[in-house]
């Protein structure tokens, strides 16, 4: 903008051709025009930059009213069942305690098990170039992490992502790791960095499947509760969640597709049934490939606002000094195998020790033993009766099909061989093996 008025050269031109008085009165005259054209050129100019800021304002405020829409629309989690149980959990006690991992030596409330679901969701979804449409689609996601707080936090970020999960087993050798993967061709792979040994091996084999290597994350240090992410129209439950591979005993393994409907359908089921409550606290000790880890140990128990409290792997030592502690657990799930183990290091370790009565009474304490996934002998539940005063809860469930038959809580009900009833909302029909009637 200049600073020279129009009428500078009239005003000299005048003062040449004028007398000296003309040209001295005439100075006040176009000293005035020259202040009139000033104000004039500065109130447009002030008007244009008036205008310009209005403008530029109304375009950062679309900018960042943009920038904060993607934001929140990609924190957000869906409404799922799960996901909003675990959010009504957390405002109900903001410390209420989700996950145990014993590995980390921490705990994790609902609320940061939502919070860090909201993040890790976000960067798979960065990961793969989907933040446009912040949904996976029903894409597939491998991941392969030791049983605790990170494995719970990669299934619900693939679930709230709109993926389907696919957990790997942490104890396969690598060739059966790789069969799995290769068979359900992942979009992506998480991988836990205590895996990272077999990286290579898993890269050479498929080597179009991209990696996301995962940080194990902490437990909240500040003192204040964790603030909830947004939440977002739920997806369709008819989507497809899990995919779970067979135990492979007549051919290679196959992946099993639930969708969330039929996991909240188990989850509730199974909580009807056996009366989970928010009260509840769960010893996991199942591999967390199978439905019986998975549905039976973590979601219907999460759903339930219980506490889990995870271990990596099975250990019978570890597992009585639990209960010798009498600490808050009243639930405990394993497979026939586990128990023949307790039954053998009771015997080995701890009859006929000082710490014989602290570990009965601290087993017998537990509201809830059940045996799954493999036939109960009848020897095994005998003896875990003498030993804790636990009779054995007895249930069926296929990868297939899910959770289907269970004995009843009164224990008069259970009866040794029988797999009980049908569970709530679930039908059975008895059939002839060879008629097919």
């Amino acid at each position: 903008m200049s600073l020279v008025s129009p009428f500078s050269d009239r005003q000299h031109n005048w003062a040449l051709v004028t007398l000296w008085a003309a040209a001295a009165l005439s100075v006040p005259y176009f000293t005035l025009q020259f202040i009139r054209s000033r104000r004039q050129q500065v109130k447009a100019g002030d008007n244009n930059i008036t205008t310009a800021t209005a403008n530029d304002d109304d375009n950062n405020n679309n900018n960042n009213n943009n920038n904060h829409n993607n934001h929140t629309k990609l924190a957000s989690i869906p409404s799922l069942p799960l996901l909003l149980a675990a959010r009504s959990h957390a405002q109900k006690d903001a410390r209420k305690i989700a996950i145990v991992d014993t590995a980390k030596a921490e705990s994790f409330t609902y609320a940061q098990l939502l919070a860090d679901v909201s993040s890790l969701k976000q960067r798979v979804l960065e990961s793969l170039k989907l933040v446009p449409t912040g949904d996976l689609e029903e894409r597939r996601v491998a991941f392969l992490t030791p049983a605790g707080y990170d494995y719970v936090v990669c299934q619900w970020a693939v679930w709230a992502a709109g993926g389907v999960c696919v957990p790997l087993c942490t104890t396969h050798p690598t060739k059966e790791i790789i069969y799995t993967i290769a068979d359900s061709d992942p979009s992506l792979i998480i991988l836990h960095p205590s895996f990272s040994h077999i990286k290579a091996a898993i890269q050479e084999s498929c080597p179009d499947i991209p990696f996301f290597n995962l940080t194990p994350l902490v437990a909240s240090s500040t003192e204040s509760p964790t603030s909830l992410p947004p939440f977002h129209a739920s997806l369709p439950q008819s989507r497809r969640a899990l995919m779970i591979y067979t135990s492979g005993t007549t051919s290679n393994p196959k992946g099993c597709v639930t969708t969330h409907k039929n996991i909240i359908f188990q989850s509730e089921c199974l909580a009807r049934a056996w009366k989970y409550t928010p009260a509840d606290h769960l010893i996991h000790v199942l591999p967390l490939h199978h439905v019986h880890g998975i549905i039976n140990g973590l979601t219907a128990t999460l759903l339930a606002g219980a506490t889990v409290e995870m271990y990596p792997k099975f250990d019978p030592a570890v597992v009585w000094k639990r209960w010798r502690d009498k600490g808050s657990s009243t639930m405990f799930f394993a497979v026939p195998t586990v128990y023949s183990r307790l039954v053998d290091y009771f015997d080995g370790h701890i009859r006929s020790t000082e710490l014989e009565l602290d570990a009965r009474q601290g087993a017998q304490s537990l509201r809830l033993a059940v045996s799954g996934s493999a036939a109960l002998p009848t020897p095994i539940k005998t003896k875990f009766a003498e030993i804790t005063g636990q009779v054995l809860l007895e249930r069926y469930g296929m990868t297939e099909i899910g959770m289907g038959i269970s004995c009843g809580l009164d224990v008069s009900t259970r009866i040794d061989g029988s797999v009980g009833w049908p569970l709530p909302g679930v039908q059975v029909r008895l059939t002839d093996r060879e008629t097919g009637e």
